[in-house]
C-alpha cells in the first residue's frame, strides 16, 4: 500500500485522537484513582501520557495539515 507523500508518515486518524484525550485518557485517571496502589498509579500516569501525547500529535497533524491547504 502506498501512502500520499503529504501523508507520510502514516498518522493515525485525528478523531482516534480526541477520542483518547476525552474518553480513554481520563477514564485511564479515573480507573486508577479508584483502583488505587501500585497497579492505580500505573493506570493514573498511564491516562495522563495518553492525554498529553495524542493532545501534542494532534496539534502536530492539525498544523502540518493547515500549512499544506495554504
Amino acid at each position: 500500500m502506498s501512502w500520499p507523500v503529504e501523508e507520510w508518515p502514516p498518522v493515525k486518524a485525528q478523531p482516534v485522537r480526541v477520542l483518547d484525550v476525552v474518553v480513554i485518557g481520563p477514564a485511564m485517571i479515573l480507573g486508577g484513582a479508584k483502583v488505587g496502589g501500585p497497579l492505580g498509579a500505573v493506570l493514573l500516569l498511564t491516562g495522563v501520557g495518553t492525554i498529553a501525547h495524542n493532545a501534542r500529535n494532534f496539534q502536530t497533524v492539525a498544523r502540518r495539515r493547515s500549512r499544506r491547504r495554504r
